[in-house]
């Protein structure tokens, strides 16, 4: 339901209560406790409004229900019947109603909307805390954390992956003649296609200046070598320009390996991810896996 259709469904509400309860004055010459039921149906439209639009709707709804019974009170007024000093009151309950329920609901809105922002800040802190500021890739500490915990599974055999250890050809030689922000564009542009080419599950993490790691859960090195194809692949469709106007291409050469539980420890995996990694740079292909 829109604002529009609440506030109308609100307006009518009141109209309808009102039309009756006064409708139902034109052929009563007394009070009766008729009207009384009238009246504490306007007790309806006050709490909607407290719960849609908070206090701003609740003291307004509340004061025009105040106001009906205002006239309705003046309109039966009996000096000679004390029940009639009694009736005094209602107004002003309608309109404390209204105020307080929508202070309530107000406040309640406001913890919950602290609370929201506060985790989101939470969150955002933490994402700081493990990404890296210039790729957002995942950091070289969190890096350290996630193995752990992947090898801790994979021993416990619930959960086999595979690491690609990316590394950039002649960066170095790129920063010397183009600049260090189009150095920075390429390691951007590596990152991206990591991500442009990889499942959500994936995880990407830069562990050096040029140097990356790509982590695929429940994956096997089959599956690690195609995708490291593809991404060399799709990485040589982009074209980069210097401060000098100057076009030139990058590339990388991939270190893959897929656990197995011969590995000694992760150390050991590493060790043999960074061997691969060094053979494929000597290799025309760029990709080497692990032994």
């Amino acid at each position: 339901m829109s604002q529009l259709q609440r506030k109308l469904f609100v307006a009518f509400l009141i109209l309808g209560i009102g039309f009756l309860h006064f409708s139902c004055q034109l052929y009563l010459v007394e009070h009766t406790k008729l009207h009384n039921v009238f009246l504490t149906l306007l007790y309806i439209p006050i709490i909607l409004a407290a719960f849609w639009w908070g206090l701003r709707g609740g003291d307004i709804v509340g004061l025009i229900c105040a106001a009906i019974d205002t006239v309705e009170l003046v309109r039966w007024w009996n000096p000679e019947d004390p029940n009639h000093y009694n009736r005094v009151a209602e107004p002003m309950i309608f309109l404390f109603l209204g105020l307080l329920l929508g202070f309530l609901i107000d406040r309640e809105r406001r913890a919950k909307q602290e609370k929201l922002l506060a985790e989101a800040r939470a969150e955002q802190e933490f994402q700081k805390a493990i990404q890296d500021p210039l790729t957002l890739a995942y950091n070289r500490r969190h890096l350290d954390k996630t193995l752990e915990e992947f090898w801790s599974m994979a021993r416990e055999g619930s959960a086999p992956f595979s690491l690609l250890m990316i590394d950039l050809n002649n960066f170095k030689t790129i920063n010397d003649r183009f600049g260090h922000p189009v150095g920075d564009r390429v390691l951007v542009s590596t990152v991206q296609n990591l991500f442009n080419n990889t499942r959500k599950t994936d995880m990407a993490f830069r562990c050096g200046g040029d140097e990356f790691i790509l982590l695929l859960p429940m994956t096997r090195g089959e599956f690690a070598l195609s995708l490291a194809s593809r991404l060399r692949e799709e990485f040589a469709k982009l074209t980069f320009r210097g401060a000098d106007r100057d076009n030139f291409k990058a590339d990388f050469s991939i270190g893959v390996i897929e656990y197995h539980p011969e590995l000694a420890s992760l150390q050991d995996m590493l060790q043999k991810l960074d061997d691969a990694l060094y053979r494929a740079k000597k290799e025309v292909g760029r990709i080497a896996l692990a032994g």
